[in-house]
């Protein structure tokens, strides 16, 4: 086993932070160039990037470790379905919500309403697709693997002063 690997080995969580981290901002730093109008390419794809920064970064570290069985216990955790049906309602009539909230705030204070002329509400379905398909991919790396491995030696207190602080460094966007 090479030096590097075996650092990795011995400390599997900061490799998976700063791997996710760079992943993220391989896609993150590009979109703010564009942005402020310092880069002339944007592609939608750099967004899936930046989110499934955290995923690809806990797949790298488990096949760098070549931990057993260590993407089944990654992806598991997708296929435990443990809620009853009204969390899953919830779960996906939620942003339908917001955004009506969203819709009637900006009413009451005179600001236009976005035409739903041609698509009406069913144009919100993208978004929600959108949101649903990228969010998994930062959740699975924080939940899956940073979490995961943060219990076994920390109490929740000092978790989420760790994962708190790194979240708010590495969005910092």
């Amino acid at each position: 086993m090479n030096n590097l690997t075996s650092t990795i080995k011995s400390h599997p969580v900061v490799a998976f932070y700063i791997l996710a981290f760079v992943i993220s901002w391989l896609g993150w730093i590009p979109q703010a160039l564009y942005g402020r109008g310092l880069s002339s390419f944007n592609s939608p794809l750099l967004n899936f990037l930046a989110v499934g920064g955290p995923t690809l970064a806990a797949v790298t570290v488990i096949l760098l470790i070549k931990e057993k069985g260590g993407l089944r216990k990654l992806f598991g955790a997708l296929f435990k379905l443990r809620i009853s049906f009204g969390w899953y309602v919830f779960v996906f009539g939620f942003w339908f919500v917001v955004a009506a909230i969203v819709l009637g705030i900006r009413a009451i204070f005179g600001q236009a309403l976005p035409s739903f002329s041609q698509f009406g509400w069913i144009g919100l379905f993208p978004i929600f697709i959108y949101m649903l398909l990228t969010n998994v991919w930062e959740e699975i790396g924080w939940r899956g693997f940073a979490l995961s491995r943060l219990q076994e030696s920390y109490n929740d207190l000092k978790i989420v002063l760790i994962m708190g602080l790194l979240g708010v460094y590495g969005t910092c966007r």
